[in-house]
């Protein structure tokens, strides 16, 4: 798959997701572990999830931050590669990013990493944090 031209989309209703200041917070419903993104990262999922694809983004952190457009595509690349084998993300056949701009909240370019928690899973078994949620979302 070639990821850098591709778009995505969130694995709804499986996942759940929201920025909330400079995190990404990102929980898949059914195994019950949460990501998180921050800074850079937060910026990329966004805009990832809005339907920027790799090279959209990339270019736009070269210019923005004024970086190698290359290195940032591949470690864009990277993270993509590992959103969708979590099954965060899935391919769109949707050829619009739906996006008007691309534009970054944080304010110096941080190498993206997704960090991932499994210590709520049990609890999340016990006491889904949204039950009709996938009711709701195909609604």
């Amino acid at each position: 798959m070639d990821i850098a031209s591709k778009r995505f989309r969130l694995n709804e209703p499986t996942i759940a997701a929201d920025v909330i200041d400079d995190e990404a917070i990102i929980i898949n419903l059914e195994k019950g572990d949460y990501f998180s993104l921050t800074s850079t990262g937060a910026d990329y999922w966004r805009m990832l999830a809005a339907g920027a694809t790799v090279e959209e983004i990339a270019a736009a952190a070269g210019a923005h931050f004024q970086l190698d457009v290359a290195k940032v595509e591949s470690e864009l690349g990277d993270l993509t590669r590992r959103l969708v084998l979590e099954g965060l993300i899935i391919p769109t056949e949707n050829s619009d990013s739906g996006m008007s701009e691309i534009s970054f909240g944080s304010t110096s370019y941080e190498s993206p990493e997704l960090s991932v928690f499994s210590d709520v899973k049990d609890l999340i078994a016990l006491d889904p944090p949204l039950p009709d949620y996938a009711r709701r979302a195909k609604e």
